[in-house]
């Protein structure tokens, strides 16, 4: 099989709205998977097959949330969410025990919620200028 020795996936600028399913075929061997401005408004939960992936690009979507499931893959270690629809990051990203990197910039992110992320629970983390008061 021709595909058995992938291990970068990039499908950038495609005008995908989903995972594309024969993605699982690269469930073995795949490390990243960059599907950056695409017309995505959900991340499949089928990505969960995807075992070895390190980076995962999701970046210029319509994105406000990720799949729960996503916090089973145990060797992710960079997350670009940035320039999606993003109030607060995932929940699911606080399950992923490899993290390393996360990129959200430029979505509408006004409060980070550190809890289960090696953090005191409830802890938070305000950008720069959002006044305590305003906070929610």
């Amino acid at each position: 099989m021709f595909c058995a020795a992938i291990v970068r996936l990039i499908l950038s600028r495609n005008r995908l709205t989903d995972l594309p399913a024969q993605t699982d075929m690269f469930a073995t061997t795949l490390t990243t998977l960059d599907l950056s401005y695409n017309k995505m408004t959900r991340v499949s939960p089928a990505v969960v097959l995807l075992h070895r992936l390190q980076t995962l690009n999701v970046q210029g979507n319509m994105l406000s949330t990720l799949p729960e499931e996503i916090s089973v893959l145990e060797c992710l270690t960079d997350l670009v969410i940035a320039y999606n629809r993003f109030q607060v990051l995932p929940p699911a990203i606080y399950g992923l025990p490899a993290l390393e990197t996360i990129v959200a910039s430029n979505n509408q992110i006004s409060t980070v919620w550190t809890a289960g992320a090696n953090c005191h629970a409830h802890e938070r983390l305000e950008p720069p200028g959002l006044r305590p008061s305003s906070a929610q």
